[in-house]
């Protein structure tokens, strides 16, 4: 199997529209330490990002996942 890299996806949540900073999160844990991570990154996120673990430092690239925030609006409870 060299020369394959397994492809990595990191869930990047928007925090509220309009905001330029989004929270990223992995969906898997550091393939070195185990550690799972989150991150911020701008929204919104290129198709592809390298990230690093801040445990270990081991530095991959992700593929995202965009989710946008929902609407803020109060809702009345009934």
């Amino acid at each position: 199997m060299s020369g394959q890299t397994h492809l990595r996806f990191l869930l990047v949540h928007e925090h509220r529209p309009g905001r330029q900073r989004a929270d990223a999160w992995p969906l898997d844990s550091c393939p070195v330490c185990g550690y799972q991570s989150r991150h911020s990154t701008e929204w919104p996120p290129p198709e592809t990002l390298w990230k690093t673990c801040t445990s270990c430092g081991h530095r991959e690239r992700y593929a995202t996942i965009a989710v946008k925030a929902g609407s803020r609006t109060r809702r009345s409870a009934r």
